[in-house]
């Protein structure tokens, strides 16, 4: 479990300390402001383009000899939901509309609908294979052989049209595509895009949902890291320390007892 949180200290190059509280070696990691701008930066151009802002992360984090939390790498994408809520906000309010209205007939209830089963697969295969997919960001083949794998996915993709109406099973394909992702390497954007253009989905369609089923996996992201990496990590610790409290009063008793049988 990671639990991270950030310190300012006021040093000649004025760093920000990263605390892994539970890392192995229990050292900090010190990344100046210009190594975190440079994150944020390359996150900010790889994020709209078919070419995995993960993976370009975890490359360059090595280049800079960096081993941040994956954390910090999910952070990031809050940005990226602030932009995506920002830039399709109406197409947000006419789903939330047509719900509230419990008007199912409406293109926006069919989306929110496509929304909902395309999220299903990325929440299971992230449950299920957390920790596989964790060990993935520290391992440059294997994002190298990730990149690749995505490059030729966009290559298949790029020269099939069509403009034939969504359906569920395409959506369920595009979430699968997109729990496919989690792999750091893997463009999200591209390979859900790219498959809803190897469904024959119009392009413009395939767009547009792809950004809109972004929005329940990133903030699925942000309530995972919350609940096991904060919320347990602090219950486990209360139990610590109330089980460490039990055992040294019990050890005073047994002391005063002792102390007792021999006065």
């Amino acid at each position: 479990m990671l639990l991270t949180y950030f310190k300012y200290r006021k040093t000649r190059y004025f760093s920000i300390e990263l605390t892994n509280k539970q890392s192995e070696s229990g050292m900090a990691v010190m990344v100046t402001l210009i190594e975190a701008l440079i994150l944020a930066v390359i996150q900010g151009l790889t994020e709209w383009l078919p070419v995995s802002s993960s993976g370009h992360l975890v490359i360059t984090q090595t280049v800079l000899g960096l081993n941040l939390p994956l954390i910090y790498s999910v952070m990031l994408h809050v940005g990226t939901l602030i932009v995506v809520l920002t830039v399709f906000r109406k197409d947000i309010a006419d789903i939330i509309k047509a719900l509230v209205k419990r008007d199912f007939e409406t293109e926006e209830a069919k989306l929110a609908l496509f929304i909902a089963v395309g999220s299903v697969p990325i929440a299971i295969m992230g449950f299920v294979f957390y920790d596989i997919f964790k060990s993935l960001f520290s391992n440059l083949p294997a994002v190298a052989l990730a990149l690749i794998i995505t490059g030729c996915v966009l290559f298949v993709s790029e020269k099939r049209l069509g403009n034939k109406k969504m359906g569920i099973l395409d959506s369920l394909l595009i979430g699968l595509a997109q729990g496919v992702a989690i792999i750091p390497g893997v463009s999200r954007s591209g390979v859900t895009v790219a498959t809803g253009l190897l469904r024959k989905i119009d392009k413009a369609t395939a767009f547009r949902y792809s950004f809109l089923l972004s929005v329940p996996a990133v903030i699925g992201k942000q309530v995972k890291f919350l609940a096991h990496d904060y919320l347990l990590d602090k219950f486990q610790r209360c139990v610590t320390h109330y089980h460490g409290g039990c055992c040294s009063q019990n050890q005073r008793n047994h002391v005063q007892v002792s102390h007792h049988q021999f006065s």
